[in-house]
């Protein structure tokens, strides 16, 4: 959920990196971001930068309860709603839509991104549920010992640098990201399927070689 200035095609964006906010939100999105006025109210299911005073960082959450001039928020990638409370006066904006490449797409606010957020909270909620029944099966199988090398046979790695002190290595299977190490958290975020196939220790050996 960390954020960094970025200037493109003449237009202030931000930068998006981090993991709470996913799906809707991907490292390296660049974000548009409007500020709030008569025009523009803040609802519940807007998705707003604001900052901390105990953190440099801009936070980008979604917007889940609005009590008086208290604020309360959630990343879309978590289950539970975030310790602290804001108020207006921490609030940069609201992330209208965002950049993913060459492709511009639009982040949801009020009714549809309530909506969203509910859709990808139940999605997450039946994928604990299969992955619960599944697991022993899966278990089983990957104790094969073909079947790791066959699936270390079908990874890269990339590096993607995004500033001279912050870079990020990304772990691929063919076109999907499955692991994620970034310079300013010092660890991996592995996707929960393949936790049992990947060694960390021996990821974190290839990092402090490489860079």
């Amino acid at each position: 959920m960390r954020v960094s200035h970025l200037n493109c095609n003449e237009k202030k964006l931000l930068l998006y990196k981090g993991e709470s906010m996913f799906f809707t939100l991907r490292s390296f999105d660049r974000l548009k971001v409007e500020r709030y006025g008569l025009a523009r109210r803040i609802q519940v299911g807007d998705v707003i930068c604001f900052s901390l005073a105990s953190t440099p960082s801009i936070i980008v959450h979604r917007v889940v309860g609005i009590y008086g001039e208290y604020i309360k928020t959630r990343g879309d990638n978590h289950d539970f709603i975030d310790p602290w409370t804001i108020t207006v006066e921490d609030i940069t904006g609201q992330v209208v839509y965002g950049y993913r490449g060459k492709r511009r797409f639009l982040v949801y606010g009020g009714f549809i991104g309530r909506c969203w957020a509910f859709w990808l909270s139940s999605l997450r909620r039946v994928k604990k549920i299969v992955y619960y029944f599944l697991k022993p099966l899966y278990l089983q199988i990957i104790n094969y010992k073909f079947i790791k090398e066959i699936f270390f046979l079908l990874l890269r790695i990339r590096r993607i640098k995004i500033r001279a002190s912050d870079f990020e290595v990304h772990l691929f299977l063919g076109k999907r990201v499955i692991a994620r190490y970034s310079s300013w958290e010092r660890r991996w975020r592995i996707t929960k399927l393949f936790r049992f196939l990947l060694d960390e220790k021996k990821l974190n050996l290839y990092i402090s070689d490489q860079y």
